[in-house]
């Protein structure tokens, strides 16, 4: 409950008002009265009055949490932002409007997403159910769920972007504020300024339905007197009613084309120029060709914006040539590139691609003349478009012809369509300069428009492991998934996740080498790897030590050639944290292997460090070259280290300690094994990973709750002999990936798979109670201990200086604070964490004060003088005799 207290508190503190929302039961139900039968699980209020409960206030949500410890939290969206609610087939329908701008963003448990936006300046976006297929907004009066809330498929809404909330673009806000529907939208108030737009408007639809003149002008006069403001003279109204007349009164809107693009926003668009010269631009013409063919009362209104701005016989002149040339010259010849496949692909309007010349712009003048620019030397397409499904995101594909073979580069929307980031891609070859990135962005532009529905569209993923619906890439996925991340260790790892040589040949060195406890552990500690994202445990390390030449890197390279290549999928201790966070993050669910950890520099990193950080299973938060927050980096995965050292030393802190499982033991008694084992690894990889993985993901799909059940069985029964062992938890997972590895992988029946997991666990768990410390406390105690011990002649009556305290009558040690302090810093311990836990054990005295608070210094005479000392119950045998002596010496000695 804590973890979703910080978390909703944290939320208040960046400014969001936190709605407590029904949670998610145990049983994967609404905690809400329907429980099963509610169609809103998890994302409704707990109150009814939740709008005049939502608070920022930490006191309250901590109060709410107390009652409502499994609550969902909940966001009450509006005031200064509001929020774009993406479901199945959103994406699909905003394409047509415009690109997202990135934004802080997250993904829903069920596959969605979630877009905040800046309120605009001056504009008030409202709630909105249904703007678009799969399209709502959220604004005042609405709620969304907050990230980490669990959603009742299981899943966690996550973060995809957490970056500073970003302004809308002008094309979101004018579809929310605009989106038409018929004469239903028609303001009670028709300002100045769009009152004979608005006339237009209403006296068009009225034509539509077969109106005549008279009716048109009397329906326009009663509206123009009850809502313009101020109203129209009679001769205007007469004028637009006249003009809308001169068309037949069947709907004119006819056509795929029109049906797409319709004449929304265009007038805007007009009213908007600051250089007229625009008009003749090619896309305008053609979107003024389209509005004059098929929405008459639209283009005189546009017509009658332009009097006095552009010539209209050019203009006509300009629309009828583009219109002519668009059919007779341009429009839809196919595009033959010989060594691409570009098979039901166009060459878009208004250019001209081929190998001859690259790329060129034919451009038209308002004369009606065409003049050819060129853009590009070599040819360029789009090939193919990435749609990831982890982050809702696109990246583009594009093939170039360079060398004489061609090319391929991918890259985000966000760069191939900015001038400026798309000049990025001149490193990979692309042949774009800032000399031509523009006009190569409006052929792109084209291109794309002209061959939406013919560039393939590929589903991927950036990230390896589990998915949603039990699926795992790359070994188990239901539909063709391609990989498709930027990060040159992803890359390296994802080449190397591959099959090669014989599985045959694998199996027998495989078999032979877990006839050894130490191998068996460790090769299926590989597989269990894959179990703790589904059974919701943290990763953890299992170090293997001991002296050179025990058969340490042959047991993890032949442990990580179940998933591939182990040169690939192997890291090394000599490397940064950075690198080893991007290699973890990379390999997210499957085993993480480094070896050899005496070549690690612990004057750089200690192994402290590395444990917590990829322990921890997320990295730092980096800000990105382009600004804002780079995306947090996240694994779940088993870390499988080696070395000739211990990797828990004697000052370890008890975390670290938690994390890592150590086992000291040779893991190959045969030298010649050994050398099989390396060499069969190298030769013959990758197919006992997609074998287990491929029936495990049936069987979690076809048996529910299976794993965990055994789990908790596997976890039962090692307690029965080693109750206290802290790293249960750990080697309970280990043995159930023990156990199913047998089955699925190496032909075991159950009961014999059961029986040796057990066996194998519990030697292992001895193996580690034989290297287990004491706690951190226990080692801090032992330290000071002897400690104090090797300097008892500093605390006699006539040490020379510096004297560290004195012996009391009861044998206490009075130690002097700054010394103490110094002690077990040097040793590497905290001295205000070890003190308090000497305390809490009972190993140094401390007493409340006159406040109620607990002091741990107490105040003591040291050669006569009153000071503050930690006083040492130190077990070093009876000095009584020795002390009444020096009782009675100082005394004298004081007198």
């Amino acid at each position: 409950m804590e973890d979703k207290v910080s978390l909703a508190v944290g939320y208040a503190k960046r400014g969001f008002k936190i709605v407590m929302l029904h949670g998610i039961n145990e049983k994967g139900n609404c905690t809400c009265s329907k429980g099963a039968n509610c169609k809103s699980s998890g994302k409704h209020p707990i109150y009814s009055d939740w709008a005049k409960k939502a608070t920022t206030s930490e006191e309250k949500i901590r109060e709410e949490f107390k009652k409502h410890p499994n609550a969902n939290i909940g966001f009450a969206t509006g005031g200064n932002y509001f929020v774009l609610d993406i479901d199945e087939g959103g994406y699909e329908s905003l394409k047509e409007y415009g690109e997202l701008k990135e934004t802080l963003s997250v993904r829903t448990g069920s596959g969605g997403s979630h877009h905040y936006y800046l309120m605009p300046e001056g504009v008030t976006i409202p709630n909105k159910v249904g703007l678009l297929k799969g399209v709502d907004i959220r604004s005042d009066g609405g709620i969304v769920v907050a990230p980490y809330s669990i959603h009742k498929s299981g899943n966690c809404y996550e973060w995809i972007n957490e970056i500073e909330m970003a302004t809308p673009d002008k094309w979101l806000v004018d579809l929310i504020l605009n989106k038409r529907t018929g004469l239903k939208e028609i303001p009670d108030v028709i300002e100045e300024g769009s009152r004979n737009a608005v006339m237009a408007s209403m006296a068009g639809a009225l034509r539509r339905k077969g109106l005549s003149f008279d009716g048109i002008l009397a329906a326009l006069l009663a509206e123009n007197n009850k809502r313009c403001n101020p109203p129209l003279s009679d001769s205007e109204v007469e004028t637009i009613a006249k003009s809308i007349c001169r068309y037949t009164p069947e709907d004119p809107i006819t056509g795929e084309e029109w049906e797409e693009f319709k004449s929304k926003g265009l007038l805007d668009t007009v009213l908007n120029l600051d250089d007229y010269s625009k008009v003749y631009e090619k896309e305008m013409l053609h979107k003024f060709s389209m509005v004059k063919a098929n929405d008459p009362s639209t283009y005189a209104l546009i017509k009658a914006k332009l009097k006095g701005k552009v010539n209209f016989r050019d203009l006509e002149k300009s629309i009828k040539h583009m219109k002519y040339s668009e059919v007779k010259t341009y429009n839809k010849r196919p595009l033959e590139l010989k060594g691409l496949e570009t098979k039901g692909y166009n060459i878009p309007f208004g250019w001209n691609v081929d190998f001859k010349d690259g790329i060129v712009k034919c451009e038209q003048s308002s004369e009606g003349n065409i003049k050819t620019v060129p853009v590009s030397f070599t040819p360029v397409v789009i090939s193919r478009r990435f749609h990831n499904l982890d982050m809702g995101t696109e990246k583009v594909e594009l093939s170039f012809y360079r060398d004489n073979n061609w090319r391929n580069v991918l890259a985000a929307r966000s760069v191939i369509f900015n001038r400026n980031s798309i000049l990025k891609l001149a490193d990979s070859s692309f042949p774009v300069s800032s000399n031509n990135s523009s006009d190569l962005i409006s052929y792109l532009s084209d291109f794309e428009r002209e061959n939406d529905k013919v560039i393939p569209l590929v589903k991927s993923v950036a990230r390896l492991g589990w998915l949603k619906d039990n699926e795992f890439f790359p070994y188990s996925t239901k539909e063709s998934l391609e990989f498709e991340n930027d990060s040159k260790e992803a890359s390296t790892i994802m080449s190397g996740l591959k099959t090669n040589g014989d599985y045959i040949r694998w199996l027998e060195v495989a078999k032979k080498a877990r006839e050894n406890a130490v191998a068996r552990f460790v090769i299926s500690a590989s597989f269990a790897s894959i179990l703790l994202e589904p059974l919701h445990k943290r990763g953890f390390f299992i170090h293997l030590w001991h002296n050179s030449r025990s058969g340490k890197t042959a047991t993890i390279k032949l442990a990580m050639s179940a998933f591939g290549n182990p040169h690939k999928l192997i890291g090394s201790f000599n490397s940064t944290l950075v690198g080893l966070e991007r290699m973890a993050a990379a390999l997210r669910n499957l085993p993480f292997a480094i070896d050899e950890l005496q070549v690690l520099n612990t004057k750089k990193i200690s192994t402290e460090n590395i444990i917590y950080m990829l322990a921890q299973g997320q990295g730092r938060t980096r800000g990105s070259k382009e600004g804002g927050i780079q995306e947090t980096l996240t694994w779940r995965n088993i870390i499988l280290t080696t070395g000739e050292e211990a990797m828990i030393g004697d000052n370890t802190q008890d975390g670290a300690n938690t994390r890592t499982f150590e086992i000291y033991a040779k893991p190959v008694e045969d030298i010649s094994l050994a050398s099989l084992m390396h060499e069969v690894s190298e030769e013959h990889y990758g197919f006992a990973g997609s074998e287990f993985v491929t029936k495990l993901c049936k069987d979690v799909c076809d048996k529910k709750d299976f794993l965990t059940a055994l789990y908790e069985d596997f976890k039962a029964r090692l307690k029965v002999k080693y109750q206290d062992c802290i790293h249960i938890d750990e080697v309970s997972i280990v043995c159930l990936g023990d156990y199913l590895s047998s089955i699925y992988v190496f032909g075991e029946d159950e009961v014999s798979a059961k029986e040796n997991a057990i066996k194998t666990a519990l030697a292992m768990i001895e193996n580690n109670r034989q290297l287990m410390r004491n706690d951190n406390i226990e080692r801090a105690w032992e330290v000071f201990c002897g400690w104090v011990i090797a300097n008892n002649q500093r605390f006699q009556f006539d040490t020379p200086s510096p004297r560290y305290g004195r012996i009391d009558a009861n044998e206490n040690y009075l130690v002097i604070p700054t010394y103490a302090h110094k002690a077990l810093e040097e040793a590497g311990f905290s001295p205000k964490k070890v003190f308090r836990g000497f305390a809490e054990r009972g190993y140094i005295e401390s007493q409340v004060d006159s406040e109620g608070i607990r002091r741990f210094q107490i105040s003591r005479s040291i050669g006569g003088k009153s000071c503050r000392v930690y006083v040492v119950k130190v077990p070093i045998g009876d000095k009584k005799e020795e002390l009444n002596r020096y009782e009675a010496y100082e005394t004298d000695f004081l007198k």
